[in-house]
């Protein structure tokens, strides 16, 4: 499927800044071929939400967890957080130095509230420590050093995660498109591709999500890159328990999520050719045959 397989020694915000399609680009293109042109365009940026950012906290607590503190920062236990409008405009003017009355007017109080204020203040002290970090509530991090504990004890994990290389990126080019394309392996073993997921759902439902969310097509993406033909995923809970557990694809999976990528590439191509005005199956009949 791939040739041309480089093997890259990059940072994580060098491989962001690298081009070539990744799955995460795929997945977009799905969504809206309209909003993958955006962002290749450099017009759109997509939000990261909670669960993307405690699976982004997770990856850096067990992978490279001397990052952590550089790319998080959790805010410190029993402080106060701004609940209304006018509370969360009051901890930005604290934040930007403003006096007591500037402070009050810029919230739109009809009156200053010293003790609204006092409250705040240490929440105020910890946004500007975190500075452009990701902030990391105190609770959720709770929860991350128990999802740790739950992925580092089970064996069949740890003996992973010991035996292999973290976050090892391979760019490529598609053999029948042309397209350069990306990824960045969480864990590369022996003679398999592994990849960290955090679930809010209960552990034993994660299969059900593998094809619900192509989870198959990004394993069969990575494994092409790394030219091996073994998927696995360590699957842990972000809230319930933090169970953990370990799923490899069959290899009849596998070499479907492999087919999945291929097709998607094909559609991408062929969306591309037309600007990315319509989804691919416009341009092969029309129809969207479900």
């Amino acid at each position: 499927m791939y040739t041309d397989i480089q093997r890259h020694d990059v940072t994580q915000e060098e491989y962001f800044e690298m081009e070539g399609i990744s799955n995460s680009d795929v997945s977009l293109f799905y969504k809206s071929p309209r909003l993958y042109k955006a962002k290749a365009e450099g017009l759109w940026s997509n939000t990261q939400s909670q669960p993307m950012l405690m699976g982004s906290a997770f990856d850096t607590l067990l992978l490279e967890p001397n990052e952590f503190e550089r790319r998080f920062f959790v805010m410190p236990s029993g402080v106060s957080e701004p609940t209304t409008e006018m509370q969360r405009r009051l901890v930005d003017a604290i934040c930007m130095g403003m006096d007591a009355h500037e402070r009050f007017a810029y919230a739109e109080y009809k009156r200053p509230e010293p003790k609204t204020w006092n409250k705040l203040q240490p929440w105020a002290d910890a946004i500007t420590e975190k500075g452009s970090r990701d902030a990391i509530s105190w609770r959720d991090y709770q929860d991350l050093v128990s999802m740790l504990e739950s992925v580092t004890d089970l064996p069949a994990a740890s003996r992973a995660i010991n035996e292999s290389e973290a976050q090892v990126v391979f760019t490529a080019t598609h053999k029948d498109t042309g397209l350069r394309v990306k990824g960045m392996l969480d864990l590369l073993g022996p003679n398999y591709v592994c990849d960290i997921k955090t679930t809010g759902e209960e552990v034993y439902r994660f299969p059900s999500k593998i094809y619900r969310y192509d989870y198959d097509r990004q394993m069969g993406h990575y494994c092409a890159l790394a030219g091996l033909e073994c998927g696995r995923f360590i699957a842990v809970e972000r809230n319930n328990l933090n169970e953990a557990d370990c799923f490899e694809l069959s290899h009849e999976r596998l070499e479907g999520g492999m087919k999945k990528m291929d097709r998607a590439l094909r559609d991408m191509k062929l969306s591309k050719e037309g600007g990315f005005n319509f989804r691919a199956h416009f341009y092969t009949g029309g129809w969207n045959i479900l």
